[in-house]
């Protein structure tokens, strides 16, 4: 070593001893005030997390059970929808009316908003048949028909010779487009 250089020679340990016990008060302080307070803000934002986790696997099982229903019910009324998304023909439903009735006329009563997704059209329908058993039968399949038609009372029947005159008025529903 050069012989300038006595500083290695004369140095106190209790002093180094103090300055490194300072320095690492020093640090534990510094340590403790910027980093605690950001590892407890850290557990609070974990928990919080935690429980916006679970909430929100508990939403999505919800969801998903809705949807397992949603797509049941689907497939069990395919029928009823796709009859309220048809539209209604009166050509067609006589047609229809006529493989029970041997004479059909339709009169349009009226047509309003049912609720706010449906239309209602009321109509009066008069006809001729030969036996009360065919207008039961038309009844029964009045629920097979394309569209969603309900037969409403009062149902008239009066005997006009071999026949039976009918009137009744049904109420045919359709959604909004």
């Amino acid at each position: 070593m050069n012989k300038l250089d006595k500083s290695l020679e004369e140095f106190d340990l209790i002093k180094l001893l103090l300055f490194l016990l300072l320095f690492l008060v020093a640090s534990l302080v510094m340590v403790l005030a910027f980093i605690v307070p950001n590892i407890k803000e850290h557990k609070r934002e974990k928990a919080a997390h935690g429980y916006e986790l679970v909430t929100t696997q508990r939403v999505e099982a919800v969801l998903q059970e809705k949807e397992a229903q949603l797509q049941t019910l689907r497939a069990e009324n395919r029928k009823v929808i796709e009859a309220f998304v048809s539209r209604f023909d009166e050509e067609r439903f006589v047609r229809y009316v006529g493989e029970f009735f041997e004479e059909v006329s339709l009169a349009r009563l009226e047509q309003k908003e049912y609720e706010k997704d449906f239309i209602m059209y009321e109509l009066k329908v008069t006809s001729l048949l030969k036996t009360p058993a065919k207008f039961y039968s038309f009844l029964e399949n009045l629920k097979r028909y394309e569209g969603v038609v309900k037969a409403d009372f009062p149902i008239e029947m009066r005997a006009n010779g071999d026949f039976i005159h009918a009137t009744f008025n049904i109420k045919v529903f359709e959604l909004v487009r």
